[in-house]
């Protein structure tokens, strides 16, 4: 039986299905329906195709050594919890990784926020409110599987964490993140023009390429 969505009074809704009643506030149904959506959408791929995705390569890397050990760290995490609902390990098993995956994620966006302000990344910020919606969805995602409260927390539960793991690695790390590691090289190479050993180095540059006279 589908779930249906009636409003009730106090602005909240009810959804009902499979033997389950729900209480709900709307913007709490507002991400269910869109965790919902995008875990449909990931219904489709097969998990071989997942897993070439989420292997680290070090293309993805944005010349921050600790930035690029945290990122490799959350990208094998997914991996991991990918190769786990292949398997068909248990649910215990597969929400343990995504616990685990969880607080990695909260510890390594505190690191990068307080490297985005050190560095004066100017869209810090907005990359900040990425982080915090990131991990909204992940306790919500949490709350649910682990208190078994809605029909795709018993239905769908691999492909809900795989999918909030698929948009943190592919989605952020190789789409928002390229943005500040673009920023800072710019800055190295900024930086090395002021260098006097770089004025140096051009001007010899600027002269062997000079025409003889």
């Amino acid at each position: 039986m589908p779930i249906t969505t009636r409003q009730t009074f106090r602005g909240r809704q009810e959804h009902e299905g499979q033997g389950m009643f729900l209480s709900t506030t709307k913007e709490d149904t507002m991400m269910y329906e869109d965790v919902s959506r995008r875990a449909n959408a990931l219904q489709g791929l097969a998990f071989h195709s997942l897993k070439p995705l989420l292997r680290w390569h070090n293309d993805f890397a944005v010349d921050e050594p600790t930035i690029d050990a945290q990122h490799e760290a959350i990208f094998e995490m997914a991996l991991e919890a990918c190769e786990l609902a292949q398997e068909k390990a248990s649910d215990e098993t597969l929400f343990k990784v995504f616990e685990r995956f969880g607080r990695t994620l909260a510890s390594h966006f505190r690191f990068e926020e307080n490297m985005l302000e050190e560095i004066d990344y100017p869209e810090r910020d907005e990359h900040r409110a990425q982080h915090q919606a990131m991990l909204a969805e992940f306790d919500f995602v949490c709350q649910r599987v682990k208190g078994n409260e809605s029909q795709w927390a018993f239905q769908h539960q691999s492909l809900i964490m795989l999918n909030f793991m698929l948009g943190v690695t592919v989605g952020h790390i190789l789409g928002c993140d390229v943005d500040y590691a673009q920023f800072m090289q710019r800055e190295r190479t900024a930086s090395r023009r002021k260098h006097p050993a770089f004025a140096r180095s051009e001007s010899r540059v600027a002269r062997a390429q000079a025409p003889a006279t």
